[in-house]
């Protein structure tokens, strides 16, 4: 992979604090990331790379998923090892803190977190993660790495760096040596000084102690699709330096329609750069999701690597969130205007700009079900790809995915736009 000289910032480091099994995987398996799967976070000197979340909304997400807990509850008080006044950190790869037996004294005092990304984070979910942290040292007048044994020194990130100071309130909105704090942009510290531009993640102490709760119970078990809204927006919380973009399965028809009972998927929410804005509507999009209808996985992932690619809509013009009328609207969605041409016949690709990364995340329960009506388009994608490939049943979600890395070229960013998939 090219990175271009970017600091690669893993997606399993994003993804791993969300309490559940759903990363680009299947019920009953264990997650799957391709080995090169990388966001990039942090000193961004090209630009941010584009993630599109592929949520099964098919009528099996409605059923108890396995050995969940019950979602993390911010206004409730959870029992275990960790100080739940309290904010723990981590840096580099490695698991969550256990506070009990590795590394307890990675916490802090909650007024010291001055990272208003990472605040932010933490309120919506429990934990956020950022690159470039530094501690204020008052004995040096100087940005440090963080230490274990200081509770109380102000802590500050570089994604909030010109953006937010010590308070929303305060002009100087640059951390400084000496001074702690200016308003000049040219006096600012440099995150790349004193092994202070590591990746961090920071968590709520009563968070942790929510990762440690068993399973909840049987009869009190959230769905599947509570899980993965519950993933899915955290993620969309705590992530930052990419923009992110949702596509959702069609309902097309009831059962008794057979193939055309579930046709692809469609774009909606574009994939966005990542403010309070975009945050809150793509959480909203998030929770209006319901369960209904079928599975067409590699029909919607063909359907995405031609959203990245701009290329003709295939499904994306009759979609559908559900089958015919129910309080007056008949269903009918489309992929939103936002992602196509103003004809609506040509998907706008989000891949603008050389050596931008792109990702597709499935968020899924099981195999693909109603899924055939792109074999042929998937065959023709394939045709140089890999002749001899099988396009149907559950050979073509992989064919489909493996299609989709070399094929989708954009004119003018130079060249063939690189899409990892699952």
């Amino acid at each position: 992979m090219n990175t271009c000289g970017l600091k690669a910032f893993p997606l399993t480091r994003a993804l791993r604090g969300l309490g559940c099994g759903l990363v680009l995987c299947t019920y009953g398996a264990a997650p799957v990331l391709a080995d090169d799967t990388e966001i990039f976070s942090g000193n961004l000197r090209s630009a941010n790379p584009n993630v599109l979340l592929v949520i099964d909304t098919s009528g099996s997400m409605d059923e108890p998923a396995d050995n969940e807990r019950a979602p993390f509850d911010r206004t409730a008080v959870y029992t275990g090892n960790c100080r739940s006044d309290s904010i723990y950190w981590r840096m580099d790869e490695g698991t969550e803190p256990d506070c009990l037996n590795e590394g307890p004294d990675n916490y802090f005092e909650p007024e010291a977190l001055v990272c208003d990304t990472a605040v932010q984070a933490i309120q919506s979910a429990g934990f956020g993660l950022t690159d470039g942290v530094a501690q204020w040292n008052p004995a040096t007048q100087r940005w440090v790495p963080l230490a274990p044994a200081v509770k109380n020194q102000p802590i500050e990130c570089e994604a909030d760096a010109g953006l937010h100071g010590p308070d929303s309130g305060d002009t100087r909105r640059w951390p400084a040596d000496v001074t702690q704090w200016t308003n000049v942009q040219a006096d600012r510290f440099d995150f790349s000084a004193n092994f202070t531009n590591r990746p961090f993640i920071f968590y709520d102490g009563n968070y942790l102690n929510w990762l440690r709760q068993p399973p909840a119970p049987p009869a009190s078990r959230p769905s599947r699709m509570d899980v993965v809204k519950g993933a899915a927006s955290t993620l969309v919380q705590t992530v930052n330096n990419v923009n992110l973009g949702l596509m959702r399965y069609s309902a097309n028809a009831d059962g008794g329609a057979g193939e055309l009972a579930a046709e692809g998927g469609m774009v909606i929410y574009p994939v966005t750069s990542l403010g309070q804005t975009s945050r809150q509507e793509l959480v909203d999009r998030i929770n209006a999701l319901d369960p209904a209808g079928f599975t067409p996985m590699s029909e919607t992932l063909y359907e995405a690597r031609q959203y990245f690619a701009g290329d003709s809509v295939l499904f994306g013009r009759e979609s559908r969130l559900w089958p015919g009328s129910q309080g007056g609207f008949d269903g009918r969605f489309p992929s939103v205007a936002a992602s196509r041409s103003v004809d609506g016949n040509q998907y706008i690709s989000p891949a603008t700009a050389q050596c931008q990364q792109n990702f597709i995340i499935y968020l899924t329960d099981g195999l693909p079900t109603r899924d055939n009506s792109a074999d042929d388009e998937i065959a023709a994608l394939l045709g140089v790809v890999d002749p001899g490939a099988d396009v149907t049943g559950r050979h073509a979600v992989d064919d489909t995915a493996e299609g989709a890395r070399p094929s989708a070229s954009r004119a003018g960013v130079g060249g063939e736009v690189e899409v990892v998939t699952p």
